[in-house]
């Protein structure tokens, strides 16, 4: 096997362990902001004994990460509880269209054609579900959709403030982005924090999200992504909203929409024709 092959087999792994979020969430017998604190305790507790803490620096570029960090899991975990699990992770995936939007907004991208045309299927995905579904689901789904596109534009300013430089390694930048979002979402909702109810077997869930489902997988995601392109990943990790919700109609019975599913097919079309010629020309230069 070669590195590339091994890289891909990597993040391929590492995207089958983050798509069981959606199944997991919904498991666990707690709101969810408790939902929040405890998985992002289990995943500091992994983390954080090999943080080498000389080289830790919290800068503004740090804080910024944190609070999208923040930011997209909060409104995700909460979208989970009130829409689908196809609809918050589809929903979540159009980090690609805002992301371009953001650049657009702060010149360091140029409008074209091809750019726009793919981003143009993705929004028209998102206007599929929501304008499909706005007369046939209730009004607390259609507030998880919205908390779902939100959690999309926090992960597209998340991967964004990735591309910045850090005095910090990836296990450190990890271990601290959930120590932080215990500290800073139990302060902010200390009152909806609460673990004295939470049954046995949700803690085990729990145990999973924060250990595997954003910790082991994030660790073997980012060995995998060293070995190959961010295009590359981009496209393998279009997994994670396929097999999210299969998971969850398998085990709960959840089905989604007609207009999910065809929103999520545009949506799809529209981030795989964005990487693909950039894989081609990769593959010729090589």
């Amino acid at each position: 096997m070669t590195e590339k092959q091994r890289g891909m087999l990597y993040v391929v792994i590492a995207t089958i362990m983050m798509s069981s979020g959606g199944l997991l969430i919904k498991s666990v017998e707690a709101n969810p902001v408790t939902i929040v604190v405890c998985r992002a305790f289990f995943a500091a507790l992994l983390f954080l004994p090999f943080v080498q803490w000389k080289t830790v620096a919290i800068t503004k570029d740090f804080a910024i990460l944190v609070s999208m960090y923040i930011l997209l899991t909060v409104c995700y975990v909460t979208a989970n509880r009130l829409t689908t699990a196809a609809n918050a992770i589809i929903l979540q995936s159009t980090a690609p269209l805002w992301l371009y939007l953001g650049l657009l907004m702060k010149g360091e991208k140029k409008l074209t054609g091809f750019e726009a045309a793919t981003r143009g299927l993705i929004l028209l995905g998102i206007v599929i579900i929501l304008w499909g579904e706005s007369g046939v689901v209730t009004k607390e789904m259609m507030l998880g959709n919205f908390l779902a596109i939100i959690a999309g534009i926090g992960y597209a300013w998340e991967q964004y403030q990735f591309e910045k430089t850090y005095p910090m390694n990836d296990v450190a930048i990890n271990g601290l982005m959930n120590l932080f979002m215990v500290i800073i979402v139990s302060l902010i909702f200390h009152r909806q924090v609460d673990i004295t109810q939470i049954p046995g077997m949700s803690w085990l869930y729990l145990a999973i999200l924060g250990f595997l489902q954003i910790g082991i997988s994030y660790y073997i995601f980012i060995k995998g992504v060293r070995k190959i392109s961010a295009s590359e990943a981009s496209v393998l990790c279009l997994l994670e909203p396929i097999l999210n919700p299969i998971w969850v109609y398998l085990f709960i019975g959840e089905k989604p929409t007609i207009y999910t599913l065809v929103g999520f097919t545009v949506i799809l079309m529209g981030i795989v024709s964005r990487y693909l010629p950039i894989i081609r020309k990769e593959k010729s230069r090589a």
